[in-house]
């Protein structure tokens, strides 16, 4: 009945503890793989501009469509979300803040925002954009007309404009027609929520957030910690598992060298245990060699003892005449020993 050394059986523990941390985390490798990849190309790929489109990962992010704020003109709409300036369910390429209000001017839309007049064609097509250098007044609250002039309320003031748009002046609260918010037919809305939300998050935001962990929320980064935290204990046991079996090499390889030595009754002092000792019978190598180890001590006759080995068993030290010698295996293997020496095993 064979019995397993604990030295043997501590290895197979770690051996096994290593293939299972590595076997979990190959997946999460090859997923940091392909996320980090994209996102590395991602200005290539564009992932940037491609918006995600499927509802229960924007549900996921928990985006929500904001108030869609609509002013009917005839049978169009012109509508704002976040900012976002639709005519229908076409978004209008424009910079815009709060929309209050669209009106049928003249043969122009009149859209106003807080510190702009946009005019649009009965089309939706952009003709110009108005600003302060034209005039427009901060903050405007409101848009309306009064007979053939335009007019915009802020919090002070009510300054109108004929169809030119060149000068504006105040004018009084007489019978202005002001614009009012309307409802929109629930296939524009659709439309719209659907290109507002589809816009929020893009390919490049998803990758990111899977790579890192946000995904998953607060669990998915602590998942993340704890993933590099087994990557530590990989590398750890890695090298435990090869700086053992190593060792255990150079071991048997020694046994395995001294059988054959003893076939030839020639041992070196490298085929010494710590605590071994034995006498110098010769001195091998080339004439330069002889001569270092005879300055170090290493002549026939020299008891030599193990004092000291490394982890990997090469270099080791050695006691000769009272002093520390250090050397490595394959300068001390031309030390050669007089036959059976004492505790070699």
């Amino acid at each position: 009945m064979s019995t397993t050394q604990p030295s043997e059986k501590l290895i197979q523990s770690v051996n096994d503890l290593h293939q299972w941390i590595g076997l979990v985390l190959s997946i999460i490798i090859l997923f940091l793989a392909i996320t980090g990849i994209l996102i590395n190309h991602s200005a290539e790929l564009e992932l940037n501009q491609q918006p995600i489109k499927s509802k229960w990962l924007l549900n996921w992010y928990g985006v929500k469509l904001p108030e869609i704020k609509t002013f009917r003109i005839n049978s169009s709409f012109i509508s704002s979300v976040n900012h976002q300036l639709y005519f229908n369910e076409k978004p209008l390429k424009i910079s815009a803040a709060h929309l209050n209000g669209a009106i049928l001017f003249d043969e122009f839309i009149a859209v106003s925002t807080d510190n702009s007049l946009i005019l649009l064609t009965h089309q939706g097509e952009i003709i110009e954009q108005l600003n302060k250098t034209h005039g427009i007044p901060k903050k405007v609250l409101a848009i309306g007309t009064y007979e053939n002039l335009l007019v915009l309320r802020n919090k002070n003031n009510l300054l109108a404009t004929d169809q030119d748009f060149l000068q504006w002046h105040q004018i009084l609260d007489h019978n202005i027609t002001w614009a009012q918010t309307s409802n929109l037919s629930s296939s524009i809305r659709e439309n719209i929520s659907q290109n507002f939300l589809s816009h929020s998050i893009t390919l490049e935001r998803l990758m990111q957030d899977i790579h890192s962990g946000r995904f998953f929320g607060s669990k998915g980064v602590l998942f993340m910690d704890l993933a590099t935290l087994l990557f530590i204990i990989l590398a750890l046991t890695g090298v435990w598992i090869y700086l053992k079996s190593s060792r255990q090499k150079k071991q048997f390889s020694r046994k395995t060298d001294i059988i054959k030595l003893k076939k030839t009754g020639q041992y070196s002092i490298v085929d010494l245990n710590p605590g071994d000792t034995g006498e110098i019978l010769q001195i091998q190598g080339d004439i330069n060699t002889r001569k270092r180890l005879a300055e170090m001590g290493m002549i026939t006759g020299t008891k030599v003892a193990v004092s000291a080995t490394s982890l990997l068993g090469d270099p080791r030290s050695y006691i000769i005449r009272g002093l520390t010698v250090t050397m490595r295996n394959d300068e001390a293997a031309n030390i050669l020993l007089h036959p059976k020496p004492r505790r070699l095993s």
